[in-house]
């Protein structure tokens, strides 16, 4: 998914020719091709930050587990619907965000206990910084960028590029909500 405004896409091919400075339409500069490592790049950015940023139009439910009988970590939401126990009873909760983003609701839950929370995911806005990050690293993708040193290897997950790896470390340290270590395997 390319990053874009709240509900629409923006970083298309034509955000991406505009930034890149890139106005010529060869066969390697097709609208799908060009959409297709924004796509790529996006997905590469979110494992790295493990954040979240694309949003979900609607409210959807996810299945997560207590960290305590008072935190429950889950994945970067921009608007709380709801949560319910395993017994469909509503809980109460206090939101902790960073950024903009809920990942943490404190009240009284049972630790380990399964919880769904029904919440509009990703962020509302996603943040310029990520916007130009997900073009510029589908740009050294490409070889199209006078950064580009080296490639990223997608089915890999191993940055080559020194310049995608500094421009993936600057999200990493501004936009990473502060999840503890091990958070994953609260879900």
């Amino acid at each position: 998914m390319r990053y874009a405004e709240a509900k629409s896409e923006v970083a298309t091919d034509i955000t991406y020719r505009s930034v890149i400075n890139k106005t010529n339409i060869a066969n390697n500069n097709s609208d799908a091709v060009i959409n297709a490592a924004l796509d790529a790049q996006a997905d590469v950015i979110e494992e790295y930050t493990e954040s979240t940023f694309h949003p979900t139009p609607v409210a959807t439910p996810r299945t997560f587990y207590a960290a305590s009988s008072k935190t429950m970590f889950i994945d970067a939401a921009y608007e709380l619907a709801s949560v319910v126990d395993s017994d469909g009873q509503s809980v109460d909760v206090q939101q902790t965000t960073h950024r903009g983003q809920i990942y943490k609701l404190k009240g009284a839950f049972c630790k380990g206990a399964q919880y769904v929370v029904t919440a509009k995911w990703g962020s509302e806005t996603i943040p310029t910084a990520v916007k130009l990050a997900n073009i510029e690293l589908a740009a050294i993708w490409r070889f199209e960028s006078p950064r580009a040193s080296g490639t990223l290897g997608i089915d890999t997950e191993e940055v080559v590029s020194e310049e995608a790896l500094r421009i993936l470390n600057r999200l990493l340290k501004t936009h990473r909500i502060p999840y503890p270590f091990g958070h994953r395997l609260m879900r």
